[in-house]
């Protein structure tokens, strides 16, 4: 009891816990919480979602229904966003060697892009399952990281090639009696989606 967190633009403190329930009792408290939500979920986000979380970042639309702690946040988030070069390039330069890609498409399009890259021996990172971007450690310019994704866009991508964790993750009650060789299959027909990355990505971003 007595920890206080941000959700919703206000900061509440924990009041009581029941434990069986999985419920928490919390009363809103004044002031800004350091304690912000830092847990993944895990669902997958469509590419019209993304990109509605572009578009958003880049209009000046207003929401009344926001609290004005999360107005100024939006407004701090898009300045960063506009500034930063992510909403208009598909790669960005983070460091020498490393680069920011956001190809603003959903999370089977992106995990799909992150082992395309691998194929190609490219260092690259899907930092959680619903992150919007990839880490790439790649010796070489900006230009030359997107003149490599254009040309995995228009190759002939065998998905079956693809360099897949040796134990693909995939939730299942009974995946221990399943050979791995169809869990891969599994995970490569349910999770990759190489056709709809292309289209995404050929679409001009509005």
């Amino acid at each position: 009891m007595g920890v206080r967190f941000a959700l919703a633009g206000r900061a509440w403190e924990t009041v009581d816990v029941n434990v069986k329930s999985k419920v928490i009792f919390v009363k809103p408290v004044p002031g800004i919480s350091v304690v912000d939500w830092n847990v993944d979920f895990n669902v997958d986000l469509h590419t019209v979602l993304v990109r509605k979380i572009r578009s958003v970042l880049k209009g000046d639309d207003t929401y009344p229904y926001l609290s004005p702690r999360c107005q100024e946040r939006l407004a701090e988030i898009r300045y960063i966003a506009r500034n930063s070069g992510i909403l208009d390039n598909l790669v960005t330069p983070l460091s020498d060697r490393k680069y920011a890609v956001f190809p603003w498409v959903g999370t089977r399009q992106i995990i799909t892009l992150n082992y395309a890259l691998r194929h190609r021996h490219i260092k690259s990172k899907h930092p959680w399952i619903t992150c919007v971007y990839l880490e790439v450690i790649f010796d070489g310019t900006k230009e030359e990281l997107e003149a490599i994704i254009r040309d995995i866009l228009d190759s002939d991508l065998d998905l079956y090639d693809l360099p897949l964790p040796e134990k693909v993750q995939i939730d299942g009650k009974y995946n221990e009696f399943v050979p791995l060789e169809l869990l891969r299959k599994q995970f490569i027909e349910d999770y990759l989606d190489f056709e709809g990355l292309k289209e995404a990505l050929d679409k001009p971003l509005e």
